[in-house]
């Protein structure tokens, strides 16, 4: 049993009885998609000496309410390259590996940090400090900062770390360094549903500001020490503390707060927390550096721990806990906080964590030196990058890494200390308005209806010509003659120019070739700016990365195109790489107007093959309405029927089921009737037959209980309702087009994105002063009010999941 140290210990940690705890959930095994703390792999690097604590001081951290000021406590600097825990076949974690450093910290080393040995006094800090050319002269109560005495105090009370560090061009850089964890609180089958526990609202429940309410919508976050490092060596100690010493000390109804004019709860000290720790698991790493606002031009690097704590004895209904402060010399505690928990679904919760998100930083081309650079980078995320590569769908750290470096995306690292991390993956693509120079198609577009691969049927597709953008591109606008004008041109020359008839069929035995078809003579007569606008969605390439995509829109005219419905044949490379299902156009800057938009010669014709057909139809806008809504309504009806045919299967699951625990009971009564007179062989087979009807019941029972968890039809898409619309607002304006009209675009070059592969500090953040805290100028609001939120869909022709 976990029992709390309520009187003697200053630190308030929880002391755990070995030889009483309970036992973990599934065994020393036990996997639910993330890592146990049984599978969490050794020591991080080699350890520095850990600063030395005062008892006498007994010193705290500081309030949870500071966290968006302060930064969090840390361990000394071999911690500094977190590691990334992964685990093979036989359940057990392989060796960790470097995690990629922030960009300030990019090739650089550790060279020292500031124990009480080396600094046994505030003075001696100073002095440290002042040997390695860091002023602090301004520092104080003058300027509203924080003292060195403060910063001691800090190191001295195990609150943080403070390094120095040797960058590539021989500059020393003073890092301040703190470590939070950040908790998932939930029961055992909650976990399994992806249900968690979500701290709606505080309320202050001592001083001046007792009573006041404040919106927290956060996870349960607790600063560590740095005797707490590694993690690895405390976690379970960790997570027992901050459930049930920290946050959740003492559980109250949903109903429950401290009401005007009545005195707030006392301490019990007989009360013991009906919560207990039984099994964590470790989900992401990931590390933030900034500029602290308390101590001018210390750069504060911050370890964010996200952890899975699975609780026994969690109310199944929403509820609140009393926090109280740590004991003073008296033995008095006072009431630090009420809070108030909700169980969210995850998803649901997530889009919380990103209210009041900063980009981090931006990765763009040269921004990692091959593809195990960027997986380094990428494991400080909750991304299963085993998965990746696999499949046909799935592609690799590699791809990703030649995107980058091709300039066809840049990746933005969101996130807030005490939220989630939000990884967007950005891309810009041209959509390809095009339209014809003859009168009998004025007013119309043409539109991709279907695709068709070799020796398969066709597949709707209904969006515009596309083609992705090279930021290498940027700023652009629409003068003819700019590299904007001409990625259109190559766009229409290469999608357009092996065009056949709209009943042609793509066999593998008897594929076309370029000597067979014909080019056509299509011409591009102008291409004009129109719209520009966003779309979201889950990456169907990169399994777990959101992808943002900036949509330009043209007008582009063409003349010497068909009149009615037809198709293009698209011939690639036959050593350029495919994606089996949507050829993703994923075409370099190298590559637009070279080999990909034709070969130069009878010698090169021969390298190409035919590898899917385009559809195409000249429609109007309503005409493109009733499509899209007629081919909604197709797929409407086949997930009608695949939900009837799951229902069927789930039936006849059942009722296997309940025939197996009749044969079950049938096989325990021969089983009883047995005696020594039976043949063994008997015995053997009857032993036998019941393992088989066991294992068999368990095989049903948990299919039944996984189908519950799914909706046949329903699959987890990724909407803009998941990201608050701050954040929304922000990534979609990160745009290379500015707002104006298309004829002042023309003639103006656009605006250039921010600098990628830089830390980009917000600048949208205010003071609340009886709050003491920063806070995003946009509001936060309830979880349960915003909870079924209706989410705006893409528009009918801006689908992208192929792109």
């Amino acid at each position: 049993m976990h029992t709390s140290n309520n009187t003697g210990d200053p630190r308030g940690r929880a002391e755990v009885a070995p030889k009483e705890q309970p036992p973990r959930a599934g065994g020393s095994d036990t996997f639910f998609g993330k890592m146990s703390l049984r599978q969490f792999l050794g020591k991080a690097a080699s350890k520095e000496p850990a600063v030395e604590a005062s008892a006498s001081t007994g010193r705290r951290p500081a309030p949870i309410e500071s966290i968006e000021e302060e930064p969090r406590l840390l361990h000394p600097s071999p911690k500094l390259s977190p590691k990334k825990l992964t685990r093979n076949g036989d359940s057990r974690c392989s060796p960790i590996q470097a995690e990629h450093l922030p960009d300030q910290l990019q090739g650089a080393t550790q060279k020292e940090s500031v124990t009480l040995e080396t600094c046994p006094t505030p003075e001696a800090m100073a002095a440290w400090l002042k040997e390695r050319n860091f002023d602090t002269s301004d520092w104080g109560p003058h300027t509203k900062t924080k003292t060195v005495d403060k910063l001691w105090d800090e190191v001295r009370g195990q609150e943080c770390g403070v390094e120095s560090w040797i960058r590539a061009d021989g500059v020393q850089v003073i890092v301040r360094v703190s470590h939070v964890l950040r908790a998932k609180v939930c029961s055992e089958e909650s976990r399994m549903r992806e249900v968690f526990l979500f701290n709606t609202w505080q309320q202050f429940g001592s001083g001046s500001e007792e009573g006041i309410k404040r919106t927290r919508n956060g996870l349960l976050s607790e600063k560590l020490s740095t005797s707490e490092m590694p993690l690895v060596e405390h976690l379970h100690e960790v997570c027992v503390r901050a459930v049930t010493v920290e946050e959740m000390q003492r559980l109250e109804k949903a109903n429950y707060s401290i009401r005007p004019g009545t005195k707030p709860p006392a301490y019990d000290p007989d009360y013991v927390c009906p919560l207990t720790v039984v099994d964590e698991f470790f989900i992401d790493h990931t590390t933030e550096m900034e500029f602290s606002k308390s101590y001018p031009r210390l750069l504060t690097l911050y370890h964010l721990y996200t952890v899975d704590i699975v609780c026994t004895g969690l109310p199944t209904v929403d509820f609140n806990t009393l926090e109280y402060d740590h004991p003073r010399e008296d033995g008095h505690r006072k009431l630090k906080y009420v809070h108030a928990w909700v169980w969210l679904k995850w998803p649901e919760i997530r889009r919380f964590l990103f209210e009041g998100s900063e980009m981090k930083e931006r990765k763009k081309q040269g921004s990692f030196e091959d593809a195990d650079d960027l997986g380094d980078w990428l494991g400080q995320f909750d991304l299963d990058l085993d998965a990746w590569g696999t499949g046909e769908k799935n592609k690799s750290v590699s791809d990703l890494w030649r995107e980058l470096e091709d300039s066809e995306a840049h990746l933005e690292h969101w996130g807030r200390k005490d939220g989630a991390p939000l990884l967007m993956r950005v891309l810009h693509v041209m959509q390809l308005k095009v339209v014809s120079s003859d009168p009998s198609l004025k007013g119309k577009f043409l539109l991709k209806k279907w695709q068709m691969l070799p020796d398969e049927e066709q597949s709707p597709v209904y969006r515009l010509l596309s083609k992705k953008i090279s930021t290498q591109y940027f700023p652009i606008n629409d003068q003819e003659g700019g590299p904007f004008h001409k990625t259109a041109m190559a766009a229409v020359q290469k999608e357009l120019k092996y065009l056949v008839n709209s009943f042609f069929q793509l066999r593998s035995e008897c594929k076309p070739t370029l000597d067979e078809v014909e080019s056509s003579d299509v011409q591009v007569n102008y291409v004009k700016f129109v719209d520009q606008h966003h779309d979201m969605e889950d990456s169907s390439s990169f399994k777990g990365v959101h992808t943002m995509y900036h949509l330009y829109t043209v007008e582009v005219e063409c003349s010497e195109l068909p009149l009615t419905n037809f198709a293009s044949i698209e011939f690639r490379s036959l050593g350029a790489m495919r994606d089996s299902r949507n050829f993703t156009r994923a075409l370099s800057a190298k590559t637009n107007t070279s080999s990909r938009s034709g070969p130069s010669g009878p010698e090169d014709a021969e390298n190409f093959e035919a590898v899917c057909l385009n559809g195409w139809q000249w429609v109007s806008w309503e005409e493109a309405l009733d499509l899209m809504h007629k081919n909604q309504k197709t797929m409407e009806l086949d997930c009608q029927n695949l939900r009837s045919l799951h229902l069927a299967e789930r039936a006849a699951l059942e009722s296997s089921s309940e025939k197996l625990a009749e044969l079950r009971q049938q096989s325990d009564a021969i089983s009883a009737l047995k005696n020594s007179s039976m043949d063994k062989e008997v015995r053997s087979l009857i032993d036998e037959i019941q393992s088989g009807v066991e294992s068999l019941q368990e095989i049903c029972q948990a299919t039944i209980f996984q189908e519950s968890l799914q909706d046949v039809c329903h699959p987890t898409i990724f909407k803009e309702s998941q990201l608050p619309p701050s954040i929304i607002s922000h990534l979609a304006k990160d745009t290379p087009v500015s707002g104006r009209s298309a004829a002042e675009r023309s003639s103006t070059s656009l605006p250039q994105p921010e600098p990628v592969g830089e830390a980009v500090v917000g600048s949208s953040w205010t003071r609340e002063p009886y709050l003491g805290e920063d806070s995003h100028t946009v509001t936060s609001h309830d979880p349960r009010s915003c909870a079924g939120r209706p989410s705006h869909g893409r528009g009918p022709l801006s689908c992208f999941w192929c792109l």
